[in-house]
């Protein structure tokens, strides 16, 4: 290429000469410049660009025989294809990485992951046992249609498809997760049925040599709405992890992570039934003049309180190099969860400056029953004040998560990719009242329920 512009220098040269003698026919002169001329650049061409030793061969050759033709040989050339191991390549697929979730400043697991496309979760605040999933055509409360892994080991929960079938987020700490795949809707046969809505595949990290971690987290969240519906309400969290590898073939992990929060009151106590501008009742001041959220007139008349929940995890990951392409892991994670809800709000009050508890359930399962006024009334306006919704509860759970995995290369073009897993609630209470602790008619009496597998 670089001797192209002399090759193309000596054809001007020679178109110029021709031109100057200006004897014979013109268009026969033009016709024989240009044959030279092609001539000469094929010439140039097949000799590899030596213009000296073309030009010196073009002049003994007649106007009118053809340049030699030469024929390019390639080398062999072999295309093969590797089967992907993860479906993260064959389906549509969005992948959190490493350098990602340490921007996020993520309290819990859920976090990391609830900004992505097509993606939802219902978080209601820090440390939400009910945070459930919703991935594209799967809503959040079809817990069932989408699948939640940590390292293989399943952590969704088929058993309740409703508010409270969340994956259990809580046994993955958000400090010790390496990156996390999204894969939407069910194009791969590596899940079953359950993945019409998505997988979240979530990868925790091992060390590669000696480390200590420790991370403290404070947080606060000031809340005002109805009537005495205010606080502030504080969280904070403690995350400590040591990793070590040995010999270039064991890895071992171990992690705390402590989350303590408080939330703003999650729901409302509400008469919604039916309001009734007729004497009697027990005049009381508190109430909140609202619609529901169909329109209905309505009263508000308390709340839930804030909810505390309390988290342990105590974790530990053991990992064998088999070879250097082939990897054991196994996995122990027990976690202690509670959560407190024992602080309802009161907003009506008495002409005496009292609490106004109300009374039973009213029945309404017909037009006749509906239509009795209720037990409170607030400027002339009747309605029904549930003595019980201002009861509290209390939650505690164990859990237990054994597992076993296996993953790399076996020999040449074939793949390993197998988990066993193992879960077991060690136990579960909750306890719920009949009564607020303020109320005159408390007894003591409640209900208990306790399940341990």
């Amino acid at each position: 290429m670089k001797q192209f512009p002399l090759a193309l220098f000596s054809l001007l040269c020679a178109a110029t000469s021709y031109a100057a003698q200006g004897e014979g026919a013109p268009g026969k002169q033009a016709d024989e410049n240009r044959e030279y001329a092609g001539e000469q650049l094929a010439q140039i061409a097949g000799s590899g660009g030596d213009t000296s030793a073309d030009t010196a061969k073009g002049k003994k050759k007649k106007a009118n025989e053809p340049a030699a033709h030469n024929e390019t040989l390639f080398r062999e050339m072999v295309v093969t294809g590797e089967t992907e191991r993860d479906s993260h390549f064959t389906s549509p697929t969005m992948r959190v990485t490493r350098a990602q979730v340490e921007q996020q400043n993520a309290q819990t697991t859920e976090e990391v992951l609830k900004y992505m496309p097509s993606l939802q979760i219902r978080q209601r605040y820090v440390g939400d046992p009910n945070g459930v999933l919703g991935i594209r055509g799967a809503d959040m409360f079809s817990t069932a249609r989408s699948m939640v892994y940590a390292d293989g080991l399943p952590l969704h929960n088929f058993l309740q498809a409703s508010f409270n079938g969340a994956p259990r987020w809580s046994l993955v700490g958000p400090n010790e997760i390496d990156s996390v795949d999204i894969v939407y809707g069910p194009f791969s046969a590596e899940y079953s049925g359950n993945s019409i809505g998505g997988v979240a595949n979530i990868r925790t990290r091992m060390p590669h040599k000696q480390e200590f971690y420790f991370e403290g987290s404070l947080f606060i969240q000031p809340y005002k709405n109805y009537g005495e519906d205010k606080g502030t309400f504080i969280g904070d969290r403690q995350y400590f992890s040591y990793g070590n590898r040995f010999q270039d073939k064991f890895t071992v992990f171990l992690a705390y992570n402590r989350l303590e929060a408080q939330s703003q009151p999650m729901s409302y106590f509400i008469d919604n039934t039916g309001l009734f501008n007729v004497p009697g009742g027990t005049p009381v001041t508190g109430g909140v003049r609202t619609p529901d959220t169909r329109g209905t007139p309505s009263i508000i008349y308390g709340d839930t309180g804030p909810e505390k929940v309390n988290t342990h995890l105590f974790k530990g990951k053991f990992g064998y190099d088999i070879t250097p392409e082939l990897q054991t892991l196994f996995t122990v994670a027990y976690e202690e969860r509670t959560r407190n809800q024992d602080h309802a709000n009161n907003y009506l009050h008495r002409a005496n400056g009292d609490y106004f508890w109300g009374g039973n359930a009213p029945t309404c399962n017909s037009v006749a029953t509906c239509a009795n006024p209720g037990n409170a009334s607030l400027d002339g306006t009747r309605f029904d004040v549930v003595r019980s919704g201002f009861g509290g509860g209390r939650d505690k759970r164990e859990t237990l998560n054994l597992g076993l995995s296996l993953r790399g290369t076996l020999t040449p073009g074939l793949d390993v990719d197998t988990t066993l897993s193992y879960f077991d609630v060690l136990k579960d209470i909750r306890a719920t009242a009949f009564f607020h602790p303020d109320d005159p008619g408390n007894t003591g009496a409640g209900q208990c329920g306790i399940s341990a597998n």
